[in-house]
């Protein structure tokens, strides 16, 4: 009798190698391997306010790290926008950025006080062709002397007051006098920066808001435009095109500023203290960086 015969058994397939763990690209590992802190926010917010003077650059040069540190935030997918009470337009500032060096600043939206300041030049003074009385200077922009407004000199055939950037002059001598003459016509003054000083290059200035809390302390009328008003933040996440979210947060080097308008937006903030200071009592703070790329 013939045996039937078994059919062959079917091979089986080569076992597939097992799947390797996905690995963080080197840039990416980079990022955190040099900036721990700041890249252990990434998995906290969505959106990133970020101060740049003292944050980012000095005035004249990128701080240590932070190209690094902002690219690795734009790596990551974040939206970053960058908030200053520089008294330049915001194309200005971008400009400023990629000479000291943050080539990635080109990628990054920028709201500034100076951007606020000419929307309200161009919205209510230009229109009524308002004189106005310039006082400071602002470094890498002239745009106020631009924009089209007349210029006055001085109080006696002004308008308006505007105020930006440094303020070279003695607020006790003659300027004083004349800011009590404009206070007492009434005339209204628009404040481009709100800082009280500003550093550059480590050299300190007194900056325009001074000048303005001088103005007001004369009777005068005084918009601030700038931090820490909270619609500063608020307009910075809508430019995000995050405006639903709550998962914000802000970091910058002043506590007058960037965490008082924060928290008065509502956002969590991080506080840059240079010196590794503590957080002062009464302050609440998400965390205190010694700088931003930690």
């Amino acid at each position: 009798m013939r045996q039937a015969m078994r059919p062959s058994p079917t091979p089986r397939p080569a076992a597939r190698p097992a799947l390797a763990l996905r690995q963080p690209a080197p840039r990416a590992r980079r990022f955190a391997d040099a900036c721990p802190r700041l890249a252990a926010l990434v998995d906290c917010f969505d959106v990133f306010v970020v101060d740049i003077w003292g944050v980012l650059v000095d005035g004249q040069r990128c701080l240590p790290g932070a190209p690094m540190a902002l690219q690795g935030l734009l790596d990551a997918g974040k939206a970053v926008v960058l908030a200053t009470n520089s008294s330049r337009r915001a194309d200005e500032v971008t400009l400023a950025l990629r000479s000291m060096g943050l080539s990635c600043a080109a990628r990054v939206p920028v709201v500034s006080s100076g951007e606020l300041a000419y929307e309200s030049v161009c919205a209510d003074w230009l229109p009524n062709a308002m004189r106005v009385w310039v006082l400071g200077r602002q470094p890498g922009s002239d745009w106020i002397h631009a924009v089209g407004c007349p210029a006055a000199t001085g109080p006696e055939d002004a308008d308006a007051v505007f105020v930006w950037g440094i303020v070279d002059a003695d607020l006790d001598g003659r300027l004083a006098d004349r800011l009590g003459r404009a206070a007492a016509a009434g005339l209204p003054m628009i404040c481009s920066n709100p800082d009280r000083e500003v550093s550059i290059g480590g050299v300190r200035h007194l900056a325009a808001g001074v000048l303005a809390a001088r103005y007001e302390s004369l009777g005068g009328r005084v918009r601030w435009l700038g931090k820490p008003d909270p619609q500063v933040f608020r307009r910075a996440v809508g430019i995000a095109g995050r405006a639903g979210t709550q998962r914000v947060v802000v970091i910058g080097d002043s506590l007058d500023t960037d965490v008082a308008g924060a928290h008065a937006a509502g956002y969590p903030a991080v506080w840059v203290s240079a010196a590794g200071s503590a957080a002062p009592a009464g302050v609440s703070l998400f965390a205190v960086f010694e700088r931003f790329a930690c």
